[in-house]
C-alpha cells in the first residue's frame, strides 16, 4: 500500500497538469478563432442554405471534452433573422463507442423561441427553428436538420394545443434535453419559473410530426400557480382565481393519443368561480388524490382514489372514491358511475 500511493499521486499530479494545459491552450485559441469566424460562417451558410452570421467565437473546456462557442449567432434572411444568445458544440465521449463518431457531437442552442402547436388531429407541429431556403421533393420547405443530441437553454416556449381547444400558453426559461437514435427519441425538460416548477420525461418511438408515434412520458409539477396555466384548459364561463398544484403524471401514447395515464394529484387553497348572472364561487383548503384513466377504442374508465376533499369552511370530508366508465357501442353511448 506504502509503494501504491506514490504512483497514484504523481498520476494525479500528471492529470491535473495535463488538464490544466488543455484549458490554457483553449484559452490562447480564442483569439486566433477571430481569423476563421468569417470562413466558418460562410461554410455553415452553404450548408444550410441560409445566410448565417457569428459575432464571436470562443473555445473552452466542458467536463473532459472540448467545445467550440459561437455566440450571438443570426440564421435567416437579415430582414427577420433568427437569432440566438449563444450556440456550442461539444463532444459525449460515450458517444464515441458508438458505430456512428459523429452521434458523439452535441449541439447546445442558448437563447431560442420556440413555437410549439399540437394540432386538431394530434400531430405536433414546431415552428422558430431556421428553415432552408429549397424544398423537398414535396414542394416543401425544410427545416435546418438536428444533431442526433441536442440541449436547449433559456428557451422560451409558446404553447398552443388546438387538440384540447386551449388558449396559448408562453413559458419562459425551459430546459430541453434530446437525444434520438434512428426513430427512437428520448426527451427530458425542466422549468424553474415564478409560476412553479415542472419536470418532462418521455421515451418515444416515432416522429412526432405525425400522428405514428407512441412511447411513454412523465410529468412532475410542484407550487404551480393554476390561474395563469389551468384558465386555458378549462371552459370559458369559469375562472380560476388561485390555487396550487402538486402533480405526478405517467402516461402512455398510441398514435399521439394518450390511452393509459395514472398518478396523483394536490391542489391548495384553490377558488373556482363562474361568469354567470349569479356567480358561484367554490374554495377549497386541500384536495388530493391518485387517478387513472385508461381507454380504448369503445370504452374509457376514470377512477379517483383515496380522494380528500377539505373545504374552506368546514371539515374534512371523509375519504372516497369515485369511477366513471363511458361507453360507445353500435351508435350509441352512455355512462356507469
Amino acid at each position: 500500500m506504502t509503494g501504491v500511493w506514490p504512483w497514484a499521486r504523481r498520476i494525479l499530479v500528471a492529470f491535473i497538469l495535463f488538464w490544466g494545459t488543455l484549458a490554457l491552450l483553449a484559452r490562447f485559441a480564442t483569439p486566433l478563432l477571430e481569423n476563421v469566424r468569417e470562413p466558418i460562417a460562410a461554410w455553415l451558410s452553404e450548408q444550410a442554405g441560409v445566410p448565417i452570421q457569428i459575432g464571436r467565437l470562443r473555445a473552452s473546456w466542458y467536463g473532459i471534452a472540448p467545445r467550440l462557442r459561437l455566440q450571438r449567432v443570426a440564421i435567416g434572411s437579415p430582414v427577420n433573422p433568427v437569432t440566438l444568445r449563444e450556440i456550442a458544440f461539444d463532444l459525449v465521449p460515450a458517444g464515441l463507442l458508438s458505430e456512428d463518431p459523429f452521434s458523439a457531437l452535441r449541439l447546445t442552442v442558448d437563447g431560442l423561441q420556440l413555437q410549439v402547436q399540437r394540432e386538431t388531429g394530434g400531430q405536433v407541429r414546431v415552428t422558430g427553428l431556421p428553415r432552408l431556403r429549397d424544398t423537398d421533393v414535396l414542394g416543401e420547405q425544410r427545416q435546418l436538420p438536428l444533431q442526433s443530441r441536442l440541449r436547449l437553454r433559456n428557451t422560451r416556449l409558446y404553447w398552443h394545443d388546438l387538440y384540447a381547444k386551449a388558449k396559448p400558453v408562453t413559458v419562459d426559461d425551459l430546459l430541453l434535453d434530446l437525444h434520438r437514435d434512428g426513430s427512437h427519441l428520448r426527451l427530458r425538460a425542466e422549468l424553474h419559473s415564478n409560476l412553479g416548477n415542472a419536470e418532462f420525461a418521455a421515451d418515444v418511438e416515432g416522429y412526432l410530426m405525425t400522428t405514428e408515434w407512441s412511447g411513454s412520458s412523465y410529468l412532475r409539477v410542484d407550487n404551480i400557480q393554476l390561474a395563469n396555466l389551468l384558465q386555458a384548459y378549462i371552459p370559458s364561463h369559469y375562472r380560476v382565481e388561485e390555487g396550487l398544484l402538486d402533480l405526478e403524471l405517467w402516461q402512455q401514447w398510441q398514435d399521439a393519443i394518450p390511452v393509459d395515464l395514472r398518478g396523483s394529484l394536490a391542489l391548495q387553497h384553490a377558488s373556482l368561480a363562474n361568469t354567470a348572472e349569479q356567480p358561484r364561487r367554490v374554495k377549497l383548503d386541500r384536495l388530493e388524490s391518485d387517478y387513472h384513466f385508461a381507454r380504448d377504442a369503445q370504452e374509457w374508465l376514470l377512477q379517483l382514489d383515496r380522494v380528500q376533499v377539505t373545504p374552506a369552511d368546514r371539515a374534512s370530508w371523509p375519504p372516497g372514491r369515485v369511477a366513471v366508465r363511458g361507453y360507445s357501442r353500435d351508435n350509441s353511448r352512455w355512462l356507469s358511475l
